[in-house]
């Protein structure tokens, strides 16, 4: 974990994340500092398996530079020059630095945020502790509506992310810059599968996070193909019988892992406060520490395999509304029109509304597709996957490595304009399935069989599903999801309340909590606010 900063509390800042968790059995390294240009500091410290740091005669690599890279809490100093670029799965960062400037360059998916003092880390709360700012309060309800942030936003005014493909210049002020552009490509599912093979990293031990869906199976077979026998690994829940019948032949090893130990305090600091309270739980998927071992898991972080988002690109309109659907019934379709009464100051849904669009409109610079469904993959790309997706995995980052191979740029560009209907039903999937495993039989945890139907019946299959019966299920799904109570996650919480909970809330923490019948999104999202918020008062 880093800060890049002329702020001299930088130090602290990191000392006091580290602080937070010294009731754990995580291996944290000690605090380097590295003077930079202009009265810049680089202050960094090993957190994860991905925390590596590489001294350069002219400049930083902030995580690993190879896959196959021993774990190391200590900086390493290499005599040469930066290189231009690593492999595209590798969550790293470059900092260069020249005569008056530094360049801050995220690899492909790594998130980086910046702020309006021109501090730079990877975690948006270490950014907002070094300049005491607070949570604001139409983002707290943002991410009560969304349960994760969309784009670039955090819960922090003025703390942001790097844009996907773009850099940060640094010097008497901030700017951001390209690094490279996405160019999308008539849809080629060989090419696609090709190209995941070609990124597929050969060095290292590798595990895959298994569930009975169609996605973490895709990548399985990816890795089979490359001649890579991946542990498996799973939570202990329904699915584990057809991950069972799927490993019968194939004879890998499997662990099936029970909820992890963490607080609500420590996985709200996990996961940087970028999702609603146990919006992941991944970390329950492994139990030991720093191992030099990657995970794949099948969480996309661009849907290259199927469609997304289809509630609002198959609503009839114009390509040039695309994205305000996208916003209202992608984003918001679990607001309630007046806002979320419980707040003091309530954001109702048309103003959060207009926010979005303006500050997701920058997804419009990149690229200029051609239907509605492709913007629709694109804003899911931007919007979810680069953002969701990570948040997801964070507390799973401080004990394992997570790599997402469909986050892949030019498999993405291979992918994303396939035709929607190939994808209705997921049909498109399962027919890359079929390929990567010939003699498969096992069905799917959501019922569909492995092989396709008989072409009359497939295509009658692809028009009922996808029109009539998601129609359907999604009218139950709204009226079921909005006051139901999923968990006992609520019931072993701390109740202290931190002092500006009540900024925010008409209530007090602990009648939230306790409370069955509050939306279950208003609790969840206030247990990450006053956990936030006790850190950031300490």
């Amino acid at each position: 974990m880093f800060i890049i900063s002329k702020n001299k509390k930088a130090s602290k800042i990191l000392q006091d994340y580290k602080k937070a968790f010294s009731d754990l059995s995580l291996k944290f390294g000690s605090i380097y500092e590295f003077k930079l240009i202009n009265e810049f500091t680089l202050v960094w410290f090993s957190a994860k398996p991905q925390d590596q740091l590489y001294k350069y005669n002219n400049g930083f690599i902030i995580g690993k530079k190879k896959f196959e890279d021993s774990y190391s809490d200590q900086p390493k100093l290499i005599d040469s020059d930066l290189p231009e670029c690593t492999h595209p799965l590798l969550q790293n960062t470059i900092i260069k630095i020249l005569k008056d400037e530094i360049l801050v360059k995220p690899n492909e998916v790594t998130s980086i945020f910046y702020d309006d003092k021109f501090s730079v880390s990877d975690y948006s709360i270490l950014l907002a502790k070094l300049d005491g700012k607070m949570p604001q309060n139409r983002l707290v309800q943002l991410l009560t509506a969304v349960g994760y942030f969309p784009g670039n936003l955090t819960l922090f005014k003025d703390i942001v992310r790097i844009p996907y493909l773009k850099g940060l210049q640094l010097n008497h002020r901030s700017s951001i810059y390209s690094i490279s552009d996405f160019v999308w490509k008539k849809a080629d599912d060989d090419a696609m599968v090709q190209r995941l093979q070609e990124v597929v990293p050969h060095s290292v031990k590798q595990s895959l996070a298994m569930s009975g869906g169609l996605d973490s199976r895709f990548v399985l077979g990816v890795l089979l193909k490359e001649n890579i026998n991946p542990t498996l690994r799973s939570l202990e829940d329904k699915e584990n019988e057809i991950v069972d019948e799927l490993n019968k032949d194939l004879k890998l090893e499997y662990h099936k892992t029970k909820y992890p130990k963490e607080t609500a305090y420590h996985y709200t600091l996990m996961t940087d406060a970028r999702i609603y309270f146990r919006g992941g739980n991944y970390s329950s998927m492994f139990d030991r520490v720093y191992k030099d071992e990657i995970i794949h898991t099948g969480l996309s972080i661009l849907p290259m395999n199927e469609n997304s988002f289809a509630s609002a690109w198959k609503k009839p309109g114009s390509i040039k509304t695309i994205y305000s659907d996208l916003i209202t019934y992608a984003l918001l379709p679990r607001m309630p029109k007046s806002g979320f009464t419980i707040f003091n100051d309530i954001v109702q849904k048309d103003e959060m509304q207009g926010f979005l669009e303006k500050e997701l409109s920058f997804g419009k610079d990149y690229v200029n597709f051609k239907t509605r469904k492709q913007w629709a993959l694109w804003f899911y790309h931007l919007n979810r996957g680069l953002t969701w997706t990570f948040a997801h995995v964070l507390d799973l980052s401080f004990y394992i490595y997570p790599v997402f191979i469909l986050g892949d740029k030019k498999a993405a560009e291979l992918g994303i304009t396939s035709s929607a209907y190939s994808n209705f039903n997921k049909e498109r999937l399962r027919r890359i399935n079929q390929k990567l495993f010939p003699a498969m039989s096992v069905a799917y945890s959501d019922g569909r069989s492995f092989k396709t139907k008989p072409f009359f019946i497939d295509h009658y299959t692809r028009i009922y599903n996808e029109y009539f019966k998601k129609l359907i299920s999604r009218f139950k799904h709204l009226k079921v999801n909005s006051n139901r109570e999923k968990s006992n996650w609520f019931d072993d919480l701390e109740c202290k309340q931190a002092k500006h909970f009540e900024s925010y809330y008409r209530k007090k923490y602990i009648e939230i909590i306790q409370d069955k019948n509050e939306n279950p999104r208003v609790r969840r999202v206030a247990v990450t606010l006053n956990n936030l918020l006790l850190f950031l008062e300490k």
